[in-house]
């Protein structure tokens, strides 16, 4: 039994995603995520000691998963950067500069309260913010990974 099997599921169609960002996937792979409710982990802080964490900038549009890799050399650690950073769900991440631009164009035309330039600057100075986030430091994600199953015990 996985850990994560301990919890509740979301299930994420994936298909409008792999389009979006012309992901060619095979013919056979699931074009669906099935992930842990992360909220479910109660307490996980109690497990960390301090020096088991560190800020970190994530650099301008990176995905979830290359920042995973990069730090942890694991695309599939994504859900520890979720959970220490308190995201439930992995499509609240940090929008990439081009995402950003499109947002704030749909705002003015929806809105039309202030200019697109406004609702631009807006968004970057919001993502910009998010972009300082918690990590687990990659010497001690055996050590923290090891503590939650203890845990769930």
């Amino acid at each position: 039994m996985h850990y994560f099997d301990l919890f509740k599921k979301y299930n994420f169609d994936l298909t409008d995603y792999i389009k979006e960002q012309d992901i060619k996937f095979d013919y056979y792979q699931p074009v669906s995520l099935e992930m842990p409710e992360l909220c479910s982990l109660k307490n996980w802080q109690s497990v960390i000691d301090d020096e088991w964490l560190s800020n970190y900038i994530v650099p301008r549009d990176s995905r979830l998963d290359k920042v995973s890799y990069n730090l942890y050399e694991n695309p599939n650690m994504w859900w520890v950067i979720l959970l220490v950073n308190d995201i439930n769900n992995p499509f609240d991440w940090i929008l990439s500069d081009e995402e950003i631009m499109e947002l704030a164009n749909v705002l003015s035309l929806s809105e039309n309260i202030y200019p697109l330039r406004v609702y631009q600057n807006l968004l970057f100075d919001y993502y910009n913010v998010r972009r300082n986030i918690k990590i687990i430091k990659p010497e001690y994600l055996t050590n923290f990974i090891q503590a939650l199953k203890n845990k769930a015990k």
